[in-house]
């Protein structure tokens, strides 16, 4: 339930206020492709399956300490989006 609940949100601050987190999409993608690298180079297939998968039950720690504060001093809407901005700004 938390997790749905994180990614609903994440999803609402993607389209509502334009903050994403790329830096974990980078970091999958270059796992991904050193995993193809090695598989490939050990002589066998990728899976596409593993290599096409998107793994979303990660998120980025900035994210969740970020709602984990908020949550607890009852932050209003337009409070949490001043301090998640500039977080979030960091890692883009």
């Amino acid at each position: 339930l938390a997790h749905n609940l994180m990614r609903i949100l994440e999803i609402k601050l993607e389209h509502e206020e334009g903050i994403v987190d790329r830096i974990s999409g980078k970091k999958q993608k270059k796992r991904i492709d050193d995993d193809i690298i090695k598989t490939k180079s050990a002589g066998r297939t990728p899976n596409s399956l593993v290599t096409k998968w998107h793994r979303t039950t990660q998120r980025c720690f900035q994210f969740i300490r970020w709602l984990v504060d908020c949550l607890d001093n009852s932050t209003s809407w337009n409070a949490s989006m001043e301090i998640l901005r500039p977080l979030m700004v960091k890692l883009l």
